[in-house]
């Protein structure tokens, strides 16, 4: 039976002198050629765009455009603007590949410090402050041998100084705890490797339940040693630990309140009363929580600020002294943050 197209073509050709029939009938066939021929090995289908790519060694994300430098950052490496940096390929390009556990990933492209959602990806979801993130789903995991040979050591415990941490990972190169209390930064708190093969670090905590994982060479990683878990929002669980009793650096205790922040010339002024710190950030919904992206000075009497370029809106954010992540005294307005905890608001007209 006669399909609709070619029912339509029929009539096409009918009204076509024979030269143009024989070039129609040639660009039909060389359409039908192109559609039937094989995709490349590496090759992914999606609506406007190539990126990423699921290849033997891993995810591939592609960046093309004029750029001093690009990063990756996404629920994988919970949006470190460090973590995941890509190479220069040619004249404008740029790429990396990363080993992603199986399930959806959520990411944006840091160029030359802007987030921006990838351009070739046409898969987003809603990034919770007025835009989207791109969205890859990884239908295999992919993990390095280290990561798969962690075992337990033993669960989270209080000690003098703070919270021991301790992961069994003897052919790891690198472990560090990354969690709620340190913003899932992949470089605040890295552990130490006895000759057991066992990686340590004490966190000086605060009290509450926190969140974390180990990420084992760059593999996230629940605690094989702490049964208590929650869902990480990506398909998996993060492991849980409470703390009963404060523990926390004594500049920390000490920030007291300075002002509220309020507008001025050139953004959003925040300001922190914390004469004995040694780094104090400003981090919020407006930065991706980063620890490095607005760091703030301090003057004579022990104040540290800083002014940030906001644009109309509400936004969540935390004082992070001396890795320290506390609410503003300033400012009564907050919001729970979803950890037992609340986060600092700020609203600009």
């Amino acid at each position: 039976m006669p399909t609709g197209y070619s029912v339509f073509l029929s009539f096409v050709l009918s009204l076509m002198g024979d030269k143009m029939k024989s070039k129609l009938s040639f660009a039909c066939v060389f359409l039908l050629l192109a559609a039937c021929a094989p995709l490349p090995k590496d090759a992914v289908l999606s609506q406007g765009g190539g990126n990423p790519v699921i290849t033997a060694n891993g995810v591939k994300f592609v960046y093309s455009g004029t750029a001093n430098k690009v990063v990756i950052a996404g629920s994988f490496n919970n949006w470190s603007q460090d973590a995941n940096p890509l190479s220069k390929k040619g004249k404008d390009g740029w790429e990396t590949v990363l080993k992603l556990p199986a399930g959806s990933h959520q990411y944006k492209f840091v160029v030359d410090g802007n987030w921006m959602a990838d351009p070739a990806n046409p898969n987003t979801a809603d990034d919770g402050v007025g835009g989207v993130n791109s969205v890859v789903a990884v239908s295999g995991a992919v993990s390095s041998e280290a990561a798969k040979s962690v075992s337990a050591a033993q669960a989270p415990k209080q000690v003098k100084g703070g919270i021991l941490f301790t992961c069994s990972a003897s052919g790891a190169n690198k472990v560090v705890v990354a969690g709620s209390f340190n913003n899932w930064s992949q470089d605040a708190n890295p552990l130490s490797k006895n000759s057991a093969g066992i990686w340590s670090v004490i966190v000086p905590l605060g009290s509450g339940s926190h969140q974390y994982k180990f990420v084992v060479d760059g593999n996230w990683v629940t605690d094989p040693a702490n049964s208590n878990t929650a869902d990480d929002g990506v398909g998996g669980v993060n492991s849980v630990v409470a703390v009963s009793g404060a523990v926390s650096s004594e500049a920390a205790k000490s920030v007291s309140a300075a002002q509220a922040p309020k507008q001025v010339k050139g953004g959003t002024l925040f300001t922190c009363s914390a004469p004995g710190a040694n780094k104090v950030v400003v981090a919020g919904s407006f930065n991706n929580w980063s620890q490095d992206a607005n760091r703030m000075s301090k003057n004579s009497a022990g104040i540290w600020s800083v002014i940030v370029p906001l644009g109309s809106g509400s936004y969540q954010y935390k004082f992070v002294v001396d890795g320290n992540w506390i609410t503003d005294p300033s400012n009564p307005a907050s919001s729970d943050d979803g950890l037992g905890g609340s986060n600092s608001v700020i609203t600009l007209p």
